[in-house]
């Protein structure tokens, strides 16, 4: 399994289907290699495999570390586990100490908030948090940004390897170069995985405005996910911003187009607007950033529709700044209707492009 993760590590997830399945057929109940190789499947887009290999698992219906991931998997393939009933036995029972059965409630709690119920959500995961794994901070940081606050107690962000709960955690408080160095971390941490390379290049790029490394997590994402959707959009946003727009234009044109059409839309016309822009056509931009904030508004993504909008002002800026002054205006019609976390976002973004907008005009003068 180590040397799997190696393979993956260095972009070669092929050369690591075969040491996977030899770990799997030397040690089949084992609760390490039954976990980890149904994560690599996971990851690699193939959960009917993933959850297979836990669903057959001899062990499963008396480990709770096993129990948990069948469940987490089960969702994650659009099937409602056959074991949540066991599942919630073990959590109510007084037959696991806590640390045992931590990432089970939090599997259990995450299937509740699909069904609405969050005063059980709540209590799952109050379960969960009493000596949680890394795993169950991430899960919990992420149920309290979509449900509510969960009301996470500062010493659980101490939990070792937490470092994805750490990201969020400092974007949520406003100490971006903090978030930034988490999502560094968690990335080191789990260099197979797209989505700290998805965060930081992000975060690195909109939050602190660090061209290169943002540049740098994208790259690395894709040598391992060589055809994820925002990783090709944030190094070609990276690209463009550091003036290498040539390169930003090739790469944006490995996007797959199904993604172009999906639910990444209004991304994808917006970035397509801000090459335009920085090709020197401005009128083609200002028409794409358009037809992003209308496709945003059709499927009801205000969120998209304000982040579109004050890129499309930030682009808008150094061709007419009066316009990109109106864009900020009506940004800021959207702008309450989002939730905190999003406001916070977006205020960041706003201030940053004001005083980009301000500093380039100084540029201009001089």
């Amino acid at each position: 399994m180590d040397l799997a993760r190696e393979y993956v590590a260095q972009g070669q997830p092929l050369s690591a289907v075969k040491p996977v399945k030899i770990a799997l057929a030397l040690a089949p109940n084992s609760r390490f290699v039954l976990r980890s190789a149904s994560r690599f499947f996971l990851h690699f887009n193939d959960p009917e495999q993933a959850h297979s290999i836990l669903r057959r698992a001899d062990r499963v219906k008396t480990d709770p570390w096993l129990l948990a991931a069948e469940i987490a998997v089960a969702d994650v393939a659009g099937r409602t586990s056959s074991l949540v009933k066991i599942g919630r036995q073990f959590v109510d029972s007084e037959k696991f100490p806590p640390s045992q059965i931590s990432e089970l409630a939090s599997a259990l709690g995450t299937l509740v908030s699909e069904t609405g119920n969050i005063r059980l959500v709540k209590r799952l995961f109050r379960r969960a948090l009493v000596e949680p794994t890394e795993n169950v901070v991430a899960q919990a940081g992420w149920i309290s940004r979509h449900i509510g606050d969960l009301q996470l107690a500062p010493h659980v962000l101490d939990t070792p390897g937490s470092y994805e709960a750490r990201a969020w955690a400092n974007l949520v408080d406003s100490h971006w170069t903090d978030s930034v160095a988490a999502a560094e971390l968690w990335l080191r941490d789990e260099p197979f995985a797209s989505r700290p390379a998805v965060f930081g290049s992000w975060a690195a790029m909109s939050m602190i405005t660090n061209l290169e490394l943002a540049e740098r997590f994208a790259r690395h994402g894709l040598s391992t996910h060589p055809n994820e959707f925002l990783l090709l959009n944030n190094l070609a946003v990276s690209l463009a911003c550091q003036g290498r727009t040539s390169e930003a234009v090739k790469v944006f044109e490995r996007i797959n187009q199904a993604d172009a059409e999906g639910p990444y839309k209004p991304t994808y016309l917006a970035t397509k607007g801000l090459l335009q822009f920085r090709l020197g056509s401005p009128d083609a931009g200002r028409h794409l950033y358009r037809m992003a904030v209308v496709e945003a508004k059709r499927k009801r993504d205000t969120r998209s529709v304000v982040r579109a909008l004050i890129h499309f002002a930030g682009e808008e800026f150094r061709f007419d700044p009066i316009k990109g002054e109106c864009l900020i205006q009506e940004v800021v019609a959207d702008l309450y209707q989002l939730p905190k976390i999003h406001q916070t976002i977006a205020t960041r973004l706003i201030e940053l492009t004001l005083h980009h907008y301000s500093a380039f005009g100084e540029t201009k003068r001089s």
